[in-house]
């Protein structure tokens, strides 16, 4: 079972990086199989330990995204050849014999792993520093340095993405067994070599570190106040750990020159879902790497040469023009604020704090009245499964630490009536899909059906694969419909009209901005949006610590969620895991239909 998530990742690529939501729903069900099937193929020794597991599964997790990419691990010279793990997919339907080339894809992937475990067995031993260092074969020094817990600056540098050199920030001293004697070296595209001697923080490089980000500030504008990223820069990081002082000038990043040629834009506010301000760029690229090697897409590229040499969307495109697909890779991989999740944290703020109706206010007689309930809107807000784990690393707690009571008693200390759980609807969800999958298996198709809880993969099917359209599950994600449901059961239950309630959703990505945004989601009745406003862990915990008084988000005492909007199911749960959005509706197909006492379906 260990092995499911590795077979959908490795099963991913096949739509050309759809994203995860095509792991979830098209895969499971026959992850089983085909990992049964490959491991019969000599792969005993290779799945021996949990160690040995756990190295197939981050290989996997590094080759997710694009077809190519799969082949990063894969040796060249292999031939098609069919195999008996194509047995269990004879009596399957069309799609997956089509996409048989898959299979040797897996074959040659379970291969390339024990290839891999062979050349991870081998280590190295460096000196770092006067530090001795052990580290797997294959390694940079970047990374021997950060496992040894020596700093090297960096800004290109990205775990996820491929090295590329650009920032020069990371260069380093080797005085034995240099590839390049007498060349300082990046460190992030350097493999490391057994006896090798290393030198990190001389003057000189220390002082070359310094010159480089003081060049950089020259065209890098100083706003750190009112910046996104104020307090969660890498660069603001750099130039207070080395002193860097402020330039006496600081010219634009996007000369005057190249947008007036229509080569590229300093702002683009276009997207529902990120704003972009080619201002604060920094040329790391990795915005343009991850969009390229972890999606695909290709939407970024950098244009010009030389001193004028910026990102820009393909053609100079808006982004509202391209076929992005909001899936804030870009987002989450840029060093400063270049590329931002569409800000709604002032606005929330805003609907939190002035929440009066004035013209109500203005015809009360305060003394004689008996209510005094001003509110404009009764505000509801919405929380992802993600978002109680995700937000405990913004307040310093350990990475995977789930802190649900805390994440609702900070809800209700900014200001919220109500705090539900988006798992209520998750539940509605998988009951709707669930239907529909058996409606579908009664009426013969169309097959595969992949379920549409992730915008991020509705939007690669309307862009990119059109043919893909009819395959999806024709119910709403699970915020969609809390939206629906607030605005209507939830506002009749406490005697408001729909347009008096305000639903905010706090969700782990930015593609839920798109989905918030579309106009069929428009509510008729209310005159707004099913969701308000959309805002992201990261926003949340910025809108946290804003707070006034201070709200100390490890102290507080633990809360529920409110009810019946606020309760769930273990289907919903596993929504935030890989492949759980159809193993529930498969779960649930499955109570629907078999016979009482029945362990099968009919």
């Amino acid at each position: 079972m260990a092995l499911q998530p590795c077979a959908t990742q490795v099963m991913a690529p096949i739509l050309h990086g759809c994203g995860s939501q095509v792991i979830q729903s098209t895969w499971t069900s026959f992850a089983p199989v085909i990992f049964q099937r490959a491991t019969s193929w000599s792969t005993s020794s290779l799945l021996k330990t949990p160690q040995k597991r756990q190295m197939v599964a981050s290989i996997s997790a590094n080759t997710s995204g694009t077809y190519k990419s799969v082949h990063r691990y894969v040796p060249s010279g292999w031939e098609e050849e069919e195999t008996e793990l194509y047995s269990p997919l004879r009596s399957g339907s069309m799609f997956y014999k089509q996409n048989y080339t898959s299979c040797s894809v897996i074959k040659r992937y379970v291969a390339s792993a024990q290839q891999q475990m062979q050349k991870q067995e081998e280590m190295v031993n460096l000196v770092i520093n006067g530090r001795p260092v052990s580290i797997n074969k294959g390694k940079t020094v970047l990374e021997a340095a950060r496992k040894a817990g020596i700093y090297i600056p960096a800004l290109c540098y990205h775990p996820n993405l491929e090295p590329a050199g650009t920032c020069r920030l990371c260069l380093v001293d080797i005085i034995k067994n240099s590839p390049a004697k007498g060349r300082q070296l990046p460190s992030c595209a350097t493999p490391a070599v057994d006896g090798m001697v290393v030198l990190t923080n001389t003057p000189e490089i220390r002082q070359h570190v310094k010159d480089t980000i003081y060049l950089t500030r020259t065209r890098h504008p100083d706003n750190c106040q009112t910046c996104m990223a104020n307090k969660n820069c890498e660069l603001q990081d750099l130039i207070e750990r080395y002193d860097v002082p402020k330039p006496p000038h600081v010219y634009p990043r996007v000369s005057p020159s190249v947008e007036a040629k229509g080569i590229a834009h300093a702002t683009d506010v276009s997207s529902p879902a990120l704003d972009i301000n080619f201002e604060m760029c920094v040329l790391c690229l990795r915005c343009v790497r991850a969009c390229n090697e972890l999606q695909g897409m290709n939407i970024l590229g950098a244009v010009a040469r030389g001193h004028d040499e910026v990102v820009a969307p393909v053609y100079n495109l808006k982004m509202s023009e391209t076929e992005c697909i909001s899936c804030g890779a870009c987002v989450s991989s840029c060093p400063v604020s270049a590329l931002t999740e569409k800000d709604a944290v002032h606005d929330v703020q805003e609907l939190l704090a002035n929440n009066i109706d004035y013209d109500r206010l203005k015809s009360l007689d305060t003394e004689k009245s008996q209510e005094l309930d001003l509110r404009k809107y009764v505000t509801v807000v919405q929380t992802a499964p993600a978002v109680r784990v995700t937000i405990s690393e913004a307040f310093g707690f350990p990475p995977g630490q789930i802190s649900t009571g805390q994440l609702v008693a900070a809800l209700r200390a900014l200001g919220f009536d109500y705090v539900f759980d988006t798992n209520f609807t998750a539940d509605l969800t998988i009951m709707e899909e669930g239907s529909e999958l058996l409606d579908r298996v009664s009426k013969g198709g169309p097959f595969p059906m992949f379920t549409s809880c992730c915008p991020g993969w509705i939007n690669m099917a309307e862009k990119v694969y059109p043919e893909f359209i009819p395959n999806l599950s024709t119910c709403k994600s699970p915020q969609q419909m809390f939206g629906a449901v607030a605005k209507s059961y939830f506002a009749k239950k406490i005697g408001r009209h729909p347009s008096e309630i305000k639903v905010v959703s706090i969700m782990p990505c930015v593609a839920k901005k798109d989905e918030a945004s579309r106009k069929e989601l428009y509510n008729e009745e209310a005159k707004a949006q099913d969701i308000d406003y959309v805002l992201t862990t990261r926003e949340l915990a910025r809108l946290i610590k804003m707070a006034r008084p201070k709200i100390h988000f490890g102290a507080l005492e633990e809360t529920v969620y409110d009810s019946p909007l606020g309760e769930s199911s273990g289907a919903a749960v596993i929504f935030g895991a890989t492949g759980g959005v159809m193993e529930a509706a498969l779960r649930t197909a499955y109570a629907i239909t078999a016979p009482k006492g029945k362990e099968s379906m009919p």
